[in-house]
């Protein structure tokens, strides 16, 4: 399963798929300068496009407010161009946690993914 996992609540931004990483730490540059790119150099190099991909995987809470944004951000906008199910993790999970959510079906679509007011993400079902 393909799974393109982004997670910018830390100092060490991370974009992970099919065993790919991509790290950029912010002392270099800013998160949102980068996600993009390190997605569409993560899927070249695995030589799949975003219709080859099961799933989303973002990590929320914890960290800055605006590096919470930028991974939900990022990842709500390639769900509505490219529909897939969002796999919401914790702090300090990462791509194994991914998968074993996605085997038990715990993802939500990208409607569902809310900012609150206290640097969390709040998962609601509409």
């Amino acid at each position: 399963m393909k799974i393109l996992l982004i997670d910018t609540t830390q100092k060490l931004m991370r974009v992970e798929c099919d065993n790919q990483l991509f790290e950029s730490n912010l002392d270099n540059v800013r998160h949102d300068a980068v996600v993009s790119t390190a997605v569409v150099h993560i899927l070249q190099q695995i030589g799949i496009g975003f219709k080859d991909l099961d799933a989303y995987a973002v990590v929320t809470g914890g960290g800055s407010w605006t590096g919470n944004r930028v991974g939900v951000a990022a990842i709500k906008a390639y769900a509505m161009v490219h529909p897939k199910p969002i796999i919401v993790l914790k702090p300090n999970q990462g791509m194994k946690e991914a998968i074993a959510n996605f085997k038990k079906k715990q993802f939500i679509p990208y409607e569902n993914v809310e900012p609150s007011y206290d640097s969390e993400f709040v998962v609601t079902v509409k």
